[in-house]
């Protein structure tokens, strides 16, 4: 026994899988393009945190070393020719990727002795922990 098919029915159910592919197929190209975008965003994040990381321990490296050699001249003020000549390299990422306390905090360790300067590398300390979420000791 055959079994006898309606031309119109066959085209009418070939539409309808066409538009189910169709259909599939833009949602599978929606979803793919939001989690790539998600993946990009934490990607971002991720890359802006390591800039500001690098950022801060250059600070840090230069202010150590210049109030630590500067604390055998006691009394005297930091160096601000070494200090500028320290700085110069770093400081487009510095502007680039830290925020303003943090260049004021520099701007007023650039005119203190060496005991003022380590009390504000100790306050910029404890300013680059917070912002980076490190617990404060």
């Amino acid at each position: 026994m055959f079994l006898f098919c309606d031309a119109s029915s066959s085209s009418s159910e070939a539409w309808i899988a066409f538009a189910g592919v169709i259909v599939g197929s833009i949602v599978s190209v929606g979803f793919t393009w939001f989690v790539e975008w998600r993946k990009s965003k934490s990607d971002e994040k991720i890359y802006l945190k390591r800039k500001q990381e690098e950022a801060y321990l250059n600070i840090l490296m230069i202010l150590t070393k210049l109030n630590y050699s500067d604390m055998k001249n006691s009394g005297k003020l930091l160096n601000l020719t070494d200090f500028n000549k320290e700085l110069i390299p770093y400081l487009p990422s510095i502007k680039l990727y830290l925020p303003k306390d943090v260049s004021c905090e520099l701007d007023n360790m650039i005119y203190t002795t060496p005991e003022q300067g380590k009390k504000i590398l100790e306050k910029l300390v404890d300013i680059i922990k917070t912002r980076l979420g490190i617990p404060l000791n």
